[in-house]
Parts: structure tokens; C-alpha cells; sequence
């Protein structure tokens, strides 16, 4: 069976920390050149985001400090189209920091992104998909709680408390057993 090709790449990191899914956003973001939206607290339920008045560094610091719930980040061209940071307990549930990148298909290497994204020590699990993020993960993702049976699944890593990581190439990729 053949696979039809995606039309967007979805990247998804999650980390124990701000630094570590905001030092992943940093080198995705690198120059390029975008746009800055800001959430700030209370606008989660309406995903009111508004323009941001200063620039990136100063929407990180605030992110992490807790001011903003969350940023977007909408790029003018080049290979990626937003990408998105969230804090934690973000929609009310237990969860990690986490960060979804989209990327057009066709645009770059979406391997190569990941590649990038997951060298970041500190990590809990990074994975790359096709047309649609991974949902419902739980607040704690190991090994043996990660949907690796997801259909749009590319690849993913997940890391341990030690920084032991499995990763494995998802069911997008393999050959279908139908």
C-alpha cells in the first residue's frame, strides 16, 4: 500500500523545563523571519491570542516566567509555516512544556528539524508526524506510555529520568500489513 504524502509535517517536543522546549524554539526559529502572538493568562479558553508588542526574547522570558500562557510564532516564507509554545497545565490537564511545529510538505527536510529539535538534552520526547499532532498524551510520557501505534506517526524519541532514549520509526513509515 502506498502512503498518501503528507500535506504538513507536525514536530512536537515536550520538556521538564522552560529552557529546554524554549531553547528548542530558538534554534527552529533561528532568523527567519515572523510574526509574534502572544496568550496571556485567561485567554486559554478562547485561544485569544493578541499581537506582541515586544520581540521574541522578551515573549520567551515571559513565557517562562509565567506571565503568558502561551506564544505563536507565524513564519513570513522559508520552511516553516507557526510554531507554537505552550506552558504547563496548559489546557487545564497535567502536561510538560511542550512546543508543535508546523511545517509545509515539500518546504525543507522535516527530518532535519527533528534531528535539530532533538539533540536538546532534557528533552522527554520528541516526535515528528504527519498532518496531525499526537493527542492526548499523558502528563508523564515514557517509553511505555507513547502511542507509538499512532497512524501518523514518522518517528519519535522518548527519554528517561536517566537520558536513556528509545526511539523508533512509526507506523507512517513502515510497510502496511493489509
Amino acid at each position: 500500500m502506498t502512503r498518501p504524502h503528507a500535506a504538513m509535517w507536525m514536530l512536537e517536543v515536550a520538556g521538564g523545563a522552560a529552557g529546554v522546549v524554549v531553547g528548542a524554539a530558538r534554534e527552529i526559529v533561528s532568523h527567519a523571519p515572523h510574526r509574534i502572538q502572544v496568550l496571556e493568562p485567561g485567554g486559554e479558553r478562547r485561544l485569544l491570542y493578541v499581537r506582541a508588542e515586544s520581540g521574541l526574547e522578551e515573549a520567551f522570558r515571559a513565557l517562562e516566567a509565567g506571565a503568558l500562557r502561551s506564544v505563536r510564532i507565524d513564519f513570513d516564507g522559508g520552511e516553516m509555516d507557526w510554531l507554537l509554545l505552550f506552558t504547563p497545565h496548559f489546557d487545564g490537564d497535567p502536561s510538560p512544556w511542550w512546543s508543535l511545529v508546523a511545517q509545509q510538505q515539500g518546504s525543507a527536510d522535516p527530518l532535519r528539524a527533528f534531528r535539530t529539535a532533538s539533540r536538546r538534552p532534557g528533552l522527554r520526547f520528541a516526535a515528528l508526524t504527519a498532518d496531525e499532532s499526537l493527542d492526548d498524551l499523558p502528563a508523564r510520557v515514557d517509553a511505555g506510555s507513547f502511542p507509538w501505534d499512532h497512524p501518523d506517526l514518522v518517528v519519535a524519541a522518548v527519554w528517561d529520568d536517566t537520558g536513556a532514549v528509545t526511539a523508533r520509526l512509526g507506523p507512517y513509515l513502515l510497510p502496511s500489513r493489509t
